[in-house]
């Protein structure tokens, strides 16, 4: 599989009340998404939030990370193997929130080529445990 088409888009989504972190005060989300679509015409998308407290990186660097380092390296790499394409992405130091969106568009695109969910392929289960129990209110 080749990379045959890609896409960033920037979105924000606001929050019912504000939100108050440690250092910001906050009534939306931003968010960056990243779809990548092969030559087979799977495709794979991925999303992170942007917030450069935590992450570093503001909307317009991650883009630029995305666009100017790491669509380069994918346009000239096999796709099936998100491993090996992950190792090729390693090569560039930091930029970490960058190389999950990459990665998590790559492994969604895996899943989309096997045609199972990508839990499948992991050996995961369906449903999953939880430490607490939703209690319906009348």
């Amino acid at each position: 599989m080749r990379l045959a088409r890609w896409s960033l888009d920037s979105y924000s989504l606001p929050y019912e009340r504000e939100v108050r972190w440690s250092d910001v005060v906050e009534s939306e989300a931003q968010f960056v998404s990243l779809r990548l679509e092969a030559d087979s015409g799977h495709a794979g998308v991925a999303e992170v939030t942007v917030k450069p407290t935590w992450s570093g990186v503001s909307r317009r660097v991650l883009e630029a990370s995305v666009q100017e380092l790491f669509v380069p390296i994918l346009q000239q790499v096999e796709l099936a193997d998100p491993t090996a394409v992950r190792a090729r992405l390693d090569a560039i130091p930091e930029n970490y929130a960058a190389k999950a969106l990459v990665d998590n568009a790559l492994w969604d695109l895996h899943a989309a080529a096997a045609g199972k969910p990508l839990w499948q392929l992991w050996g995961g289960r369906r449903s999953v445990r939880r430490s607490w129990r939703r209690k319906l209110w009348r």
